[in-house]
């Protein structure tokens, strides 16, 4: 139960510092986030107290479920961002990629209903357009990887058969 609590107090905390970092937020803006950060506090707590013991049994039960599927999800995207990590060992930081990408989803999710549905162009201009290429460095660069992969050689040959007759034109 207090995990639950404390994940909860700590994604908006999180949330309101990374806001308040930024170098153009105006004044009451800030207010406006730090009263926010308050209520969601004092609504938490509130919220707690009136809990009795067959909610916190349910809440226990339901956040050791969706823990278990959580942690397999977690280890799978670990693999995976590894994985790529290590292939663009140069661009990708393996330690710093998993925690990004991860805090880049329930980002996405705070702004759209089904972010599964959203395509690499439009998580890059997500980013792009809320300020956030510094927050998520590594999901910004291996976004605009995927974006630059061609997607079967042909693409990619014909683009270098262009080249050949635009050099060839201009000699």
């Amino acid at each position: 139960m207090n995990l639950i609590i404390w994940n909860c107090i700590l994604k908006e905390i999180v949330r309101v510092n990374n806001e308040l970092q930024k170098s153009d937020i105006l004044l009451n803006r800030s207010v406006h986030l730090m009263e926010g950060l308050k209520e969601t506090l004092l609504r938490l707590r509130n919220s707690t107290v009136k809990l009795g013991t067959n909610k916190q049994k349910q809440l226990r039960k339901k956040y050791q479920r969706g823990a278990d599927t959580e942690r397999k999800h977690s280890d799978n995207l670990k693999k995976k961002t590894a994985s790529l990590a290590s292939t663009y060992f140069e661009d990708l930081n393996v330690s710093e990629f998993t925690t990004e990408l991860e805090v880049f989803k329930e980002e996405v999710q705070q702004f759209y209903k089904n972010p599964g549905q959203l395509d690499s162009f439009e998580l890059l201009r997500f980013i792009c357009e809320n300020d956030l290429q510094e927050a998520f460095l590594n999901v910004c660069i291996a976004l605009r990887i995927y974006i630059t992969l061609p997607t079967m050689s042909t693409t990619c040959e014909r683009s270098f058969s262009k080249l050949k007759l635009v050099k060839n034109y201009l000699r």
